[in-house]
């Protein structure tokens, strides 16, 4: 009788099984559907997940995607554990050019890295060139128009002529050398840049002032 029922099982599992999975004639696989419409479809009611599980616990590579066409590789994603603590991992982007090498890397700590494997501790970096039909970039400090308030000290250009004498670049501006070491950030140097705008504006108000008086006087005398 247990032998009748243990048959019973297996066979009523291999029925269940028959009726959510596929392997036909197609060559089409299918996981939870009986009408695969790819090589290999997974269906589900939840999620549908591929799982890759690597039982050695050691550093290294632990799972890997593979894109092959007509015998050679042409892409990969591959996952690899990089610290040993947490098993810390990076996923790896690889694809083919004049051979198969790393395009991209998300790193545990949610930093990308597009043509380089070291971000610098940015949470992107790019080694390369971008384009972008829009950029904005949210303002963490005072807009510069605090320029026009009336309590706002407007350095001399006598001062100014000194400070660029000395120092071979603007007030408030970084230096060639610190730019050329630490880069700039785009929002700060707008920033900056509006600020010796206004302050430009302020100079050139004061001067066509003086030069009005001037004129004025030089009219009073010519009559």
């Amino acid at each position: 009788m247990k032998k009748l029922l243990s048959v019973l099982f297996v066979l009523g599992n291999i029925a269940v099984n028959a009726q959510t999975n596929q392997l036909g004639s197609t060559g089409n696989a299918g996981i939870g559907t009986t009408t695969p419409t790819e090589k290999l479809e997974i269906s589900s009611l939840g999620l549908s997940n591929i799982k890759l599980t690597h039982t050695s616990d050691v550093l290294g590579i632990v799972g890997t995607l593979k894109f092959n066409m007509s015998g050679t590789d042409v892409g990969r994603i591959e996952v690899e554990r990089t610290i040993a603590s947490n098993r810390m991992s990076v996923m790896k982007f690889f694809v083919k050019g004049d051979s198969l090498s790393e395009a991209m890397r998300i790193n545990y700590n949610g930093s990308v890295g597009i043509g380089t494997t070291d971000t610098k501790g940015y949470k992107l970096a790019v080694n390369g060139s971008g384009i972008f039909t829009r950029l904005k970039v949210k303002a963490y400090g005072a807009w510069p128009d605090y320029v026009f308030h009336e309590d706002y000290l407007l350095p001399t250009l006598s001062s100014v002529e000194k400070f660029i004498t000395e120092n071979k670049h603007l007030p408030d501006m970084p230096s060639e050398k610190e730019v050329m070491a630490d880069g700039q950030d785009v929002g700060d140097m707008n920033r900056l840049l509006l600020k010796k705008v206004e302050e430009l504006t302020l100079y050139i108000i004061q001067l066509n002032k003086k030069m009005d008086a001037q004129q004025a006087v030089i009219s009073a005398l010519q009559k």
